[in-house]
């Protein structure tokens, strides 16, 4: 899928679509593109793309993620953004508390031990 892909113009809706405006318009647009009922050569990968628009389009953070950024960012950093958007998610376990890397605080250990 290419990057500059507008994930609301491949279902055919408009941006303030609902989520049932998104899933009927998927279901319609798979039926349409299915490669047991399309024989031509692009629906297999039109199919693909469609599946795809319709997985961001449908959970509600990656929609959100998808209108501020595009495409661009939507793989493996949407899911680094999203861990690291939980609250303490990735700076609670052992020894960790606030270290670095969890709002770039210092615990005293660590600086001490650089000395």
């Amino acid at each position: 899928m290419e990057l500059d892909t507008d994930y609301y113009q491949l279902l055919e809706i408009d941006r303030n679509a609902t989520q049932d405006e998104i899933k009927k318009a998927y279901r319609k647009m798979a039926l349409r593109y299915h490669p047991d009922v399309n024989s031509e050569l692009e629906a297999g990968e039109q199919f693909k793309n469609i599946n795809h628009a319709y997985s961001v389009l449908a959970d509600p953070a990656k929609r959100q993620y998808y209108d501020l950024y595009g495409t661009v960012f939507l793989g493996d950093r949407y899911q680094q953004t999203a861990e690291a958007n939980r609250p303490f998610g990735r700076c609670m376990g052992k020894r960790r508390g606030m270290g670095r890397g969890c709002g770039q605080m210092w615990m005293w250990e660590e600086i001490l031990r650089k000395r």
